[in-house]
């Protein structure tokens, strides 16, 4: 029990520091302290991702988030979105291993879909903005 609330607090906490780190944080940067884009390497894929062969450029949509079951492997839920969206953390803990991946809404900003996989398999999905 004590390792299923200690796990609940890792993921707690981990969701805090997201959104800090997605909407806080940004702003507060001005243009001296912002990384520059040379340090941003995105050549290589992310740890633990599979390519996925179809690019979609336009985001996730509603009806895809609906479609995404839980259960699912990271690579069933990037088939249907159509990438494999891009992870915001990964934790292990006792054998088990949490990774946040999260796929921008095709509406644009303030839309985006997030999944949480454990060993591998969804486990909770959000949304918000979605249409």
């Amino acid at each position: 029990m004590k390792d299923w609330k200690q796990l609940g607090l890792a993921i707690g906490l981990l969701a805090l520091v997201i959104v800090y780190a997605r909407w806080v944080k940004p702003s507060r940067l001005s243009e001296a302290e912002a990384v520059p884009e040379s340090i941003l390497d995105n050549s290589q894929p992310a740890p633990n991702l599979q390519d996925v062969a179809v690019p979609h450029l336009a985001g996730i949509s509603k009806s895809e988030f609906d479609s995404i079951r839980i259960g699912m492997t990271h690579q069933q839920v990037a088939d249907i979105v159509g990438s494999p969206g891009e992870i915001m953390s990964e934790s292990a803990y006792g054998g088990t291993r949490i990774v946040l991946v999260q796929w921008e809404g095709e509406t644009g900003l303030a839309a985006a879909a997030n999944a949480m996989f454990e060993n591998g398999r969804l486990f909770q999905k959000t949304q918000y903005g979605l249409r």
